[in-house]
């Protein structure tokens, strides 16, 4: 009963972290997109966006706030860009894990 008690919270806690990620990885991606437009100029943002709207016929792409429709962010230097991030906040969390395991893992051994 205690096993299946330990079981769900890890679950729950691991769904809670997992239902975060895809938010944070959206703001992420919003940031990236908007830095990358700013280098490259808004002249390729204007003609992707005129593209989008003539396909879809929906206002979107650049509007009067500055916001990029999340179709333009797709070009494939932002998705590099996303990946090597996420790839490197990967690593960031697994450092403090690992050197745990291993404070840990001496300390049993010497006992």
């Amino acid at each position: 009963m205690v096993f299946i008690c330990v079981c769900f919270i890890v679950f729950a806690i691991n769904c809670g972290a997992y239902l975060t990620s895809v938010p944070s990885i959206r703001i992420i991606e919003d940031i990236v997109c908007h830095h990358y437009y700013e280098r490259t100029g808004r002249q390729e943002l204007n003609i992707m966006h005129s593209e989008i709207v003539q396909s879809t016929n929906l206002i979107s792409g650049v509007r009067g706030t500055g916001d990029i429709d999340e179709r333009l962010c797709k070009v494939k230097e932002v998705q590099h860009e996303l990946a090597m991030i996420g790839g490197i906040l990967q690593l960031t969390q697994a450092i403090p894990g690992k050197l745990l395991h291993d404070y840990l893992a001496i300390g049993f051994v010497k006992h």
